[in-house]
C-alpha cells in the first residue's frame, strides 16, 4: 500500500496525462502468450484435464481484467488529493504506539480508497494474540483475559475492559477519516464497507458463542445503518453472509462444520 501511494505504483486519477506502466504492459503481453498456448494445448488433453485448465484459466481472466484496467488512464475523482508523506515513527505493542501507528494506517487506507489505489484492505488493530500491552506492566492484553480477576462491583475486568475500549477507539478513527472524506452528495464511508470482528467473545475461556461483529458504512447504498442485531446464539458467520449477498455475490452459503449457514440478516440489507 505504501508503494502504491508514495511509490511509482501511484496512478493520479487527476493528473492531465497517464503513461501506462511498462511493467503492467509486459505482464499483458505475458498472458496473451499464455491464453495462445491454451488454444493448442486444449487440442490434445482429454476432458478431465480440460476441465482443469478451464479452472485454471478462469481465475487467469481475473488477473488479465485487473491488468486491462491498470493500462486505461483513470477517472478523475474529486475526493483524491496526495497526502503529505508521513514521518516513521516508533514501533511495537505499546498501547500508545498501536494507537499512533493504526491511525496512520487507517489515513492512509481511506486515502487509498478515495483516489482507487484499491478496492479491498485489511486492517489490523494487532496481532492475532493480542501483544499490546501498557507502558509499566508487561502483562499483556491476551494474557490478562486469561489472568486479571473480575472486579465484584463491576462485574468484569477492568484492565482487559481498557484495552477492549481502545480497540474500539481506533475503529472509530479508521471510520471518522472516511467519513471526513466527501465524495459527491455523500462521504467515503457511505460508499464502503467496513466488516469489524474480534476472534473471540469472551476471552477468557476463548469462547465462540456470540462473536461480536460491527458493519459500518453503507456499501453504497446496499446496507442499511443504525442497527443492532441479537443473534441468539446463531453463527456469526451470518453476517459474512450477509454482506457477500448484499455486495451481489453469489453465495448461499458460508462457513463449515457449526459455523455453516445458509441464513443471512435480511433486516440490515438495502
Amino acid at each position: 500500500m505504501y508503494a502504491r501511494i508514495f511509490g511509482p505504483e501511484f496512478r493520479d486519477p487527476n493528473a492531465a496525462d497517464f503513461t501506462p506502466d511498462p511493467k503492467v504492459m509486459a505482464r499483458q503481453s505475458v498472458l496473451s502468450a499464455v491464453h495462445d498456448q491454451r488454444k493448442s494445448v486444449e487440442k490434445i488433453v482429454g476432458s478431465a484435464d480440460r476441465a482443469r485448465l478451464d479452472e485454471y484459466f478462469s481465475s487467469l481472466r481475473q488477473l488479465e481484467q485487473q491488468v486491462d484496467l491498470m493500462l486505461q488512464k483513470p477517472a478523475p475523482l474529486e475526493a483524491c488529493s496526495h497526502p503529505a508523506e508521513m514521518a516513521e515513527g516508533p514501533v511495537g505493542a505499546e498501547v500508545e504506539i498501536t494507537a499512533k501507528n493504526h491511525k496512520m494506517m487507517g489515513k492512509l487506507a481511506a486515502f487509498a480508497f478515495a483516489c482507487d489505489q484499491t478496492r479491498v484492505i485489511n486492517l489490523a488493530y494487532s496481532s492475532l494474540g493480542s501483544s499490546v500491552y501498557r507502558l509499566g506492566n508487561q502483562m499483556t492484553h491476551h494474557i490478562l483475559t486469561h489472568e486479571e480477576r473480575a472486579d465484584p462491583a463491576l462485574g468484569y475486568q477492568p484492565s482487559v475492559a481498557f484495552f477492549n475500549t481502545r480497540g474500539m477507539e481506533a475503529l472509530a478513527g479508521y471510520l471518522a477519516a472516511m467519513a471526513s472524506i466527501r465524495e459527491g452528495d455523500k462521504t467515503l464511508l457511505d460508499r464502503v464497507l467496513v466488516y469489524g470482528v474480534t476472534d473471540t467473545s469472551f476471552a477468557k475461556t476463548h469462547s465462540l458463542d456470540n462473536l461480536p461483529v460491527i458493519t459500518a458504512g453503507g456499501a453504497n447504498g446496499h446496507m442499511k445503518t443504525g442497527y443492532y442485531y441479537v443473534s441468539n446464539g446463531d453463527p456469526a458467520t451470518r453476517v459474512g453472509l450477509t454482506v457477500q449477498q448484499a455486495m451481489g455475490l453469489p453465495v448461499n452459503s458460508w462457513g463449515t462444520d457449526s459455523m455453516q449457514t445458509t441464513k443471512t440478516i435480511t433486516e440490515v440489507m438495502a
